[in-house]
């Protein structure tokens, strides 16, 4: 049976009609020149502060929480565009680091024996009260461990105790949670030499 359809195959094939000659060049309709394909144009990563690329040696891991990243700034919005990683320290409200946090920003500040204040603001960085708020705080080095931050109320803050840094540049996780609400995580980079970097 496979020798029947194999002939009838050749038969068939054997009738086919030749394909008709193409038309010369003269009767094609004109092409179009091909369209340039459009590229995206690469984008230089955005320039990023120290809050979010310190530490050198140790991997960048989730601050203790695992809740919202957040942008450091100052009192100048660079014309109040968001702007992610820059830090400024001029403007800030108690001389602190300031960082934008979903629905306002936090300010910390180190001193160099590791007592640690941190406050929050609201979205024109005006300090609230931060009565209700828990939070910690741990530096981002081998071996360290959480520093639970309790509400100070003649500084309206969180005030904490993290072991004294032993290097210039030092960053610090701190996760605070208002009430209410969910643990917001920050980033801070301090500069502890005198006059900054």
């Amino acid at each position: 049976m496979v020798l029947v359809v194999s002939s009838l195959g050749l038969a068939a094939c054997s009738q086919r009609r030749p394909a008709p000659p193409d038309p010369p060049t003269s009767q094609l309709a004109p092409v179009a020149p091909p369209t340039p394909v459009a590229r995206p144009t690469p984008v230089a990563p955005a320039h990023v502060g120290h809050a979010a690329n310190e530490a050198p040696g140790i991997p960048m891991a989730a601050p203790p929480g695992g809740a919202a990243e957040a942008q450091a700034h100052g009192a100048d919005e660079h014309g109040g565009r968001e702007h992610g990683g820059h830090e400024h320290t001029h403007g800030s409200p108690h001389g602190g680091i300031v960082m934008s946090v979903p629905g306002g920003h936090v300010e910390a500040r180190l001193d160099p024996s590791g007592r640690i204040t941190v406050w929050l603001l609201d979205e024109r960085e005006q300090t609230v009260g931060a009565q209700g708020s828990s939070g910690r705080a741990r530096l981002a080095v081998a071996g360290a461990t959480d520093a639970p931050l309790a509400f100070n109320a003649q500084l309206n803050a969180l005030v904490g105790q993290v072991p004294a840094p032993s290097r210039d540049h030092v960053v610090c996780l701190v996760t605070v949670t208002r009430p209410g609400g969910q643990p917001t995580n920050v980033r801070f980079s301090f500069h502890l030499e005198v006059g900054g970097h």
